[in-house]
Formats: structure tokens, C-alpha cells, sequence
């Protein structure tokens, strides 16, 4: 039995276009609550090959809303890719997916999106938005915007030459609504992310025609929706018009709140040694697991990822999370 037969019967797409996204890799930057759904709906819907990348580890206050998570990968602090992963494969076991355990930045994104037909974006932050923007840009990518804070969800498209850039829309601001001062309600995750996967399954059956080039938002919960029509590139954007790319330029970023979680990362340019890190921090009893290290100094949880990471827990002041950074983790020994 053809487990694609419903699918292929919609004109749309068809048994051609089934055959077209069988050939194709869709990138999902973030794996929450926004990625989780994009990612569940391209498995199932049987795209070729999927690239997942996200930087975080499951956490309970994750469950409410991120639909590819169980309570024993929040016990276990398995990294979120990880847990995805393995979900996906139950499902849909023909899609080849791959898991990529990071933070995406502007020294290893255009490695991470280099086989992207289309770049879904599942992410809480623009520091991130905009390095995708540059590089879909700087590459000819569809760039599949995706936010939802509350109840509201907001969806558009950027084509290069076809559409503005984000950074054209926004003018590189890094300000808006965020789930961590109006929380989030999951029918607006998953609607949000069935809009963004209608555009992406048009991208991947070579049907880019269809693409409608304008900024949808939303309320379900009043049941209110505005399209506004993307406006041409703005004659000075770096990226558009003069092919400068200033997220790419940044090869880390310093230090950023995340959304939701009273967390600041730490980025730096070192890799950490995770058991001899165990070792130099014995004094606070550490738990290493086979991802991270998780300590608590100064009442704040500290996590320490392998790739240069550092998530302190219980503040929203970086000042603070870097004086820490500073005082007990600067010194200690790197591979």
C-alpha cells in the first residue's frame, strides 16, 4: 500500500511532485515547539532528507508545546535533535535525518545549510534569524520565516530577487514579541508551522510560482488574520543590493538571553573537555552526561556543552553570566 496515496491525490502535488520531494532536503534550524511541528509534517509528508539543528537539551517546561518530546528525554536532558531524531525515524523510517547538535552561527551556518533546497525557521531569536537570512541570501535559498508569541503567528517567504530580505523588512532590529513575556499556546505553534510547510512542500515540488510574497499574521485566539505585502529591497540593504553579509561576519555570538527559559548562553571560540572539566570542578558535585556538564555555582545552574557552550540558569543578566564565565570557567582546561 502506497502510504503517500492521499497526499498524491491532491492535484497540487500529485504522484509527480511526490517523486520531486522524495529528491529533496529541507533544513529546519531550531527543533522547539515551531521546528518539532515543521518537522513532523515534512517526515510524514515523506521529504527526502532532513537537516536538524538545534543548540538545546529538552526540558520539562518543553512539553507543553513541542509535540516530538516525552518526560524521559526531559529526565535525561537529551539534546532536542537527539530525541527528534529518534521520533522521526519511528515515523517515517525512509526519510534520512540527520541531527546536528549546535548553535548555528556565522562561522559554521553556510556548512550547516550547504545542501538546503529550502531553510525552515524554528528558531526564538534574530541574532540567528538574520545569519539564516545572510546565508539563504548569499546562496539563492528559500528562506521560510516562521514566529509565534501568545497567540499570534507570523509566516512569510524571502527569495533572493524575487522578495526583500528579512533584513530589509526589519532593518536589522532584533526587537518583538517573544514567548517569554507572553508565553504561547500550541494551536498557534502548529498553525504556524502548517503554513510554513505548505510553502516549503510548493519549494520542494518546484512549484516556487505558487509562492505568495507576502507577511501573513494571525490571532487564533480572536480569530483575526493580516496579509501585508512584502515591499521591494530597500535600495541601501547590504545584502540585497551590495552583497555584504553582516551576520556572516560575526563568528560568535557573545552572549544571549534565551527566550522563555531565564537562561543566558554563553558563546566562546573553545572546546570544552568535558571530563576534565568534571574533574577541575569536583568541589560542586557536576553531573556530566554523554552531552553536557551540569553544575550549580552561586545558586545559578550552569550547563557546559562540548562545542564551546555555556547555559547559566536562573538570570537574564549577562552581565552577571559572564562574570561568572569569568571567574570559574575561563581558567579551566579546553581540548
Amino acid at each position: 500500500m502506497n502510504r503517500y496515496e492521499k497526499q498524491e491525490l491532491f492535484r497540487p502535488i500529485g504522484k509527480e511532485g511526490q517523486t520531486i520531494l522524495q529528491t529533496k532536503t529541507a533544513v529546519i534550524a531550531g527543533v522547539g515547539a515551531l521546528g518539532s511541528a515543521l518537522a513532523h509534517q515534512l517526515t510524514r509528508a515523506g521529504i527526502g532528507r532532513l537537516i536538524l539543528i538545534d543548540r538545546d537539551v529538552v526540558e520539562k517546561s518543553n512539553l507543553q508545546r513541542q509535540t516530538l518530546f516525552i518526560e524521559k528525554d526531559s529526565e535525561d536532558m537529551v539534546p532536542k535533535v537527539i530525541a527528534a531524531k529518534e521520533r522521526l525515524n519511528a515515523i517515517n523510517s525512509s526519510v534520512v535525518i540527520e541531527a546536528h547538535f549546535e548553535q548555528i552561527t556565522g562561522h559554521n551556518a553556510e556548512t550547516l545549510l550547504k545542501d538546503a533546497d529550502v531553510v525552515l525557521d524554528g528558531t526564538d531569536n534574530f541574532e540567528t534569524r538574520y545569519i539564516l537570512n545572510d546565508v539563504c541570501m548569499k546562496n539563492n535559498i528559500p528562506y521560510l520565516y516562521g514566529g509565534v508569541a501568545g497567540s499570534t503567528g507570523t509566516v512569510a517567504v524571502f527569495i533572493r530577487d524575487k522578495t526583500c530580505c528579512l533584513r530589509c523588512l526589519l532593518g536589522g532590529r532584533m526587537s518583538g514579541e517573544t514567548c517569554d513575556a507572553n508565553g504561547v499556546i500550541m494551536p498557534a505553534v502548529e498553525i504556524t508551522a502548517s503554513y510554513q510547510t505548505v510553502e516549503a512542500l510548493k519549494i520542494l515540488t518546484d512549484q516556487s510560482n505558487l509562492i505568495i510574497p507576502t507577511m501573513l499574521t494571525f490571532d487564533v485566539w480572536n480569530r483575526m488574520n493580516m496579509e501585508t505585502k512584502l515591499p521591494l529591497s530597500k535600495a541601501d540593504c547590504p545584502v540585497c543590493i551590495k552583497n555584504i553579509f553582516p551576520a556572516l561576519q560575526k563568528d560568535f555570538l557573545e552572549a544571549v538571553v534565551l527566550c522563555g527559559r531565564k537562561t543566558v548562553q554563553l558563546s566562546t571560540n573553545r572546546l570544552f573537555d568535558l571530563k576534565q572539566l568534571e574533574s577541575e570542578l569536583a568541589l560542586y558535585h557536576p553531573i556530566l552526561t554523554p552531552f553536557l556538564l551540569r553544575v550549580t555555582v552561586n545558586g545559578l545552574d550552569v550547563a557546559i556543552f562540548k562545542d564551546g557552550r555555556i547555559h547559566i540558569k536562573g538570570t537574564e543578566d549577562t552581565k552577571i553570566a559572564q562574570e561568572m564565565y569569568e571567574e570559574f570557567f575561563a581558567r579551566l582546561v579546553y581540548e
